[in-house]
């Protein structure tokens, strides 16, 4: 581990779970500590460290930290008070949804203010799906195109949705079809609330908001590349969801999606590398797990958020673009390969078929 990472994973500790930091950088250093947070879109966890703690990092970075933290905060009472206009609206017509990642991630963090904001996504089973669509499209005043994708856009109030048909695409379907099934179930018998902006926001009970968090994070780590945010969101939802968390389910997901090793492997970064209290994860760990997870570990490091620390050697969309992420995913599905071994081995030639009939349109 680099020194620029411990300093990185010190000031992250210090914030996720509101320890005291003791930090001593020079104005160098610590413009590379939040150069380096900015790649992996933790920027204003780490300002808000850095402040709360009076760390001296020279007089030139007091104000980026502070715009980092105001902008951050701006951000997220702007998509706060958008979903907590939109969710109960839709749930007045008689219809269902549920709200994942994002801002529910967000409430899970000590300072959910300083929690990174993007988009509002949200999923509708096969029954209100197109109904909601509707009451939206009849709001927004326009029609929503289709799509053959997981998800279908729209933007309203400055804010872009995303409304999904599946919460993520498994590569072999009886994992699929046990996902799907597992959610709409858990949706109708057991639904969980959070609290944003005083509203009741319906999202996925403890063990599919913890499972999706992971999958996502995990799909992404595959497809292109995962920054440390997106662990340190598994990270705060374990953490919260600690006691109402039924273990045993959660491994039974996991068991049937032939994840666990992932999962496992990923769990020895929370507890090792961000500091999450050993109790919060529902497997005792072992040397295994210790060398899978240094291998992610090196992974996210390398990727940043999204990839975006990846400079591609070809950015625009063609067929040597195609071949180029193709590549990628093979590289990366080999590279983990034992973290969920069925998925692995279907990814590669399930996703090349895709690009192929995307590329040209057959």
């Amino acid at each position: 581990m680099t020194p620029l990472e411990e300093n990185l994973l010190s000031v992250l500790r210090s914030e996720l779970w509101q320890t005291p930091l003791q930090l001593s950088l020079s104005p160098k250093e610590a413009e590379e500590l939040l150069n380096e947070a900015r790649e992996h879109a933790v920027e204003p966890l780490a300002a808000r460290a850095l402040v709360d703690n009076n760390v001296p990092i020279g007089k030139q970075l007091v104000p980026r930290c502070l715009y980092a933290i105001q902008h951050t905060r701006e951000g997220n009472d702007h998509l706060n008070g958008e979903l907590a206009r939109f969710a109960p609206f839709i749930e007045r017509q008689g219809l269902s949804l549920a709200v994942v990642k994002g801002q529910v991630s967000g409430t899970f963090y000590a300072h959910p203010e300083v929690r990174n904001p993007g988009d509002i996504d949200f999923y509708c089973d096969a029954e209100n799906f197109p109904r909601v669509k509707e009451v939206v499209e009849k709001q927004i005043g326009r029609t929503i195109p289709d799509s053959k994708g997981k998800h279908i856009n729209f933007q309203g109030n400055g804010v872009e949705y995303e409304m999904h048909s599946r919460l993520t695409d498994f590569y072999y379907a009886p994992h699929q079809r046990y996902f799907n099934a597992v959610v709409d179930e858990a949706l109708q018998k057991r639904p969980m609330r959070v609290k944003i902006n005083e509203a009741d926001v319906p999202t996925l009970p403890p063990d599919l908001n913890i499972l999706f968090t992971y999958i996502h994070m995990f799909f992404h780590l595959i497809r292109g590349g995962v920054g440390i945010r997106q662990v340190c969101d598994l990270a705060c939802s374990l953490h919260a969801l600690h006691n109402e968390l039924d273990t045993d389910l959660l491994r039974q997901h996991l068991k049937a999606l032939g994840m666990e090793n992932g999962f496992r492997a990923f769990g020895w970064i929370l507890i090792h590398r961000l500091g999450l209290p050993a109790e919060d994860f529902p497997y005792t760990l072992n040397q295994k797990d210790a060398r899978r997870g240094e291998r992610a570990y090196r992974a996210v490091m390398r990727f940043g958020n999204l990839g975006r620390k990846i400079d591609l050697l070809i950015k625009e969309e063609n067929a040597a673009h195609t071949v180029q992420t193709a590549l990628g995913v093979l590289k990366q599905s080999v590279l983990f390969f034992d973290f969920a071994p069925t998925e692995m081995a279907c990814i590669f030639p399930v996703q090349t078929m895709q690009k192929a009939k995307a590329l040209f349109g057959k």
